[in-house]
């Protein structure tokens, strides 16, 4: 059975980020199988990746040795099939996000709308690696110059400000991620478009993002962290089973394998809930500062009219979305939002974003 668009993915009034949240775990729960069958290939194809990755790396690596290096190609080769199964997991992900906010016809739709979008995805992904690995690279030249020519007195004041700035902008450029994808999976785009949308959005309400980042990453580390128990139980079973010093401690290939496995579902799990989320953090913002919900109706009352005249849904798209870039006054017509509201039978709910 195949994903289905959402019938109930308004959220009326100011509703908090915990509202918001909560919808995405009960979005989840609802159409647990069918997002499972959707999300197991990728997932299973990241796991493998995984698992080779651990076992060469766990067995070291020779460098010197002419018959070692296999295992290096091993690890690239490792490292090339986990991007591509991440690429086709958040692909896949915003399938669920397009759909539990009613943007697609049915899956087949949705899948069809996000592969378009598919080389917006992977620059995103590679766009995220190289902003780590500069910021990380740069704290590691930060601090060796520091420890060769700094004065002791101002290493540490200087390393703590680095930092605190490099988690400033990590955690920014993370918030800004999801609603980029957000925004791709909902609106589409240039990829230029797309990033500067997403930026603007989580610029513009900066103190509402930050707020609601924290709280989806606090709630899916705890989430996390309650489903790796029954693993940490396994591996203290093992130590207490074999008696052997953590000296000379090694983890049996089964337990390896289990916990990579499990840590693996754990995480399409919660990085699907929180792509969700986001989703519904994204349509919150622009329903509130914009009147999404109400521009989302009228292209949905539009393509009714337009299958009547022997189009879908999906061929009036590209009207939403060049719709949705203009002024809202222009949008609706010159009527105002109580009007529309009467037509659409729906209350707007007010436009104060302050609730999130």
């Amino acid at each position: 059975m195949a994903l289905v668009p959402s019938n109930s993915y308004y959220l009326y009034g100011n509703p908090t980020g915990a509202d918001i949240i909560g919808r995405s775990f009960r979005y989840f729960r609802q159409n647990f199988r069918q997002i499972i069958q959707l999300l197991i290939a990728p997932a299973v194809w990241a796991c493998l990746a995984s698992l080779a990755l651990q076992l060469v790396v766990s067995g070291g690596i020779d460098y010197k040795s002419v018959f070692e290096w296999w295992k290096v190609g091993v690890v690239a080769f490792a490292l090339l099939v986990a991007l591509l199964a991440k690429w086709i997991l958040i692909t896949r992900q915003l399938v669920v996000v397009r759909l539990s906010l009613g943007f697609a016809d049915d899956q087949n739709d949705a899948l069809h709308y996000m592969m378009t979008y598919k080389w917006h995805i992977l620059a995103l992904l590679v766009f995220g690696i190289l902003f780590v690995s500069i910021l990380v690279t740069g704290l590691i030249v930060l601090t060796a110059l520091l420890a060769y020519v700094g004065t002791p007195v101002f290493v540490l004041p200087i390393l703590l400000s680095g930092a605190c700035i490099s988690f400033g902008l990590l955690s920014f450029a993370t918030i800004s991620g999801f609603i980029i994808f957000s925004v791709i999976a909902c609106e589409g785009g240039t990829l230029s478009a797309v990033i500067n949308r997403g930026i603007s959005l989580c610029f513009n309400q900066s103190i509402e993002s930050l707020r609601f980042g924290s709280l989806i990453f606090l709630v899916m580390t705890a989430t996390s962290y309650a489903f790796s128990l029954p693993m940490v139980a396994l591996s203290i079973f093992d130590v207490m089973r074999q008696g052997i010093t953590s000296d000379t401690y090694q983890m049996p290939l089964y337990v390896m394998l289990v916990g990579q496995v499990w840590e693996s579902f754990i995480n399409m799990l919660t990085w699907t809930v929180m792509v969700v989320a986001f989703g519904f953090f994204y349509f919150e913002l622009c329903r509130q500062t914009e009147g999404l919900d109400i521009m989302h109706k009228l292209h949905l009352l539009q393509s009714a009219k337009a299958g009547t005249a022997g189009l879908t849904k999906s061929a009036s798209e590209s009207l939403f979305a060049q719709q949705f870039g203009k002024d809202f006054d222009k949008n609706i017509g010159g009527h105002s939002s109580s009007e529309l509201a009467k037509e659409l039978g729906q209350d707007t709910g007010g436009g104060d974003s302050s609730g999130i």
